[in-house]
Formats: C-alpha cells, sequence, structure tokens
C-alpha cells in the first residue's frame, strides 16, 4: 500500500493520462462531492418539473445539459479520488442508489469506481462493487458493478487472493 502511495504521487505530477490530469485538477482545486450531489438533485427536480408542466423543448435540453455537465464531474470527482475513505464510501454509496440519483448517475458512479480502482488498488471499492451488484435490482448499474468486480479482481488478483472479505463475496456469488 506504501508503494501504491509512492507511485500514485509520482504519477500524479509526471503524467498525462487521463485519470491522473483529473487527480492533479481535483488536487489542486478541491470540489466538494456534496455540492455537486445538492446540484445534481436540485437540477433533477427542476428537469421533472419542467416535464411535468410540459415546458417548451428548448427548456428541457438546457436542463439535461445541466444534468449531465454535473454528473460528467460527479465521474471526475470519483475517478480521481484514490483512496477511500469512510466518508467517500458513504457518498458513493449514496449516488449508487439509483432510485435518488437515476439509473445513468448511479452506472456512472460504478464505472467511475472501476477506473479509479483499475489505476489504485482499493479493496473497499472492489467490495462496493460486489456489494452493489448483490444489493441493487437495477440491471445496469448490477451488470457493471459485477463486470467491474470481476475485472479487478483478475487485474489485483495477487492482492484479491489474499484478502478474506473479497474471497467472501466470490464465495457467495458462487452460491
Amino acid at each position: 500500500e506504501l508503494t501504491d502511495i509512492i507511485i500514485d504521487d509520482i504519477k500524479i505530477y509526471n503524467s498525462f493520462d487521463y485519470v491522473y490530469t483529473k487527480r492533479t485538477h481535483y488536487r489542486n482545486n478541491p470540489e466538494d462531492i456534496k455540492k455537486h450531489i445538492a446540484l445534481l438533485t436540485k437540477e433533477q427536480d427542476k428537469f421533472k418539473s419542467l416535464k411535468a408542466s410540459k415546458a417548451d423543448n428548448s427548456e428541457l435540453i438546457a436542463s439535461m445539459k445541466t444534468i449531465e455537465a454535473i454528473q460528467e464531474t460527479i465521474f471526475d470527482l470519483v475517478v480521481s479520488t484514490f483512496s477511500f475513505s469512510e466518508e467517500e464510501y458513504k457518498t458513493t454509496k449514496l449516488l449508487l442508489d439509483y432510485k435518488k440519483f437515476g439509473e445513468v448517475t448511479s452506472s456512472l458512479v460504478v464505472s467511475a469506481l472501476t477506473i479509479s480502482a483499475i489505476y489504485f488498488y482499493s479493496e473497499k471499492k472492489i467490495l462496493t462493487l460486489y456489494d452493489t451488484y448483490f444489493s441493487t435490482d437495477c440491471e445496469e448499474v448490477k451488470q457493471r458493478a459485477l463486470c467491474g468486480a470481476i475485472i479487478l479482481s483478475y487485474i489485483h488478483r495477487d492482492r484479491v487472493n489474499s484478502s478474506y472479505d473479497i474471497n467472501r463475496r466470490v464465495e457467495l456469488f458462487s452460491d
């Protein structure tokens, strides 16, 4: 884990990779993901009310573009978070609630978790993906979570093999 942290610190300043570019940006300009969650909720409510009031298409399109921009920022924030503190875990779990945030947002968060964990091993992220697979009833989110967990389990197989918690999830899955 210490080696991962050191490698990450070296790469963050010497890599032009998408993920490291985002990490550099958000490390130098910390953004509050809770602020973006609040903006997303507000904009989704606005979109629903516009749709219910049969507003013209230009207003609906403008609201959809705003939602997409917020979703993109949330994706970037999750991708660029390598450590997975308890607060980040709770926020991510909240965003995985597709009934509240929608299938697209939850699917994007699952993909962001997967990409992030490809770059920086996180047992918590892999467990979160397995738990999402077991707990959600949204097929799109469920399939992405399972694919992400399997891909990460393969990429980080040496570490996963020594993880009791991940192996326990795989046993539950095989049952």
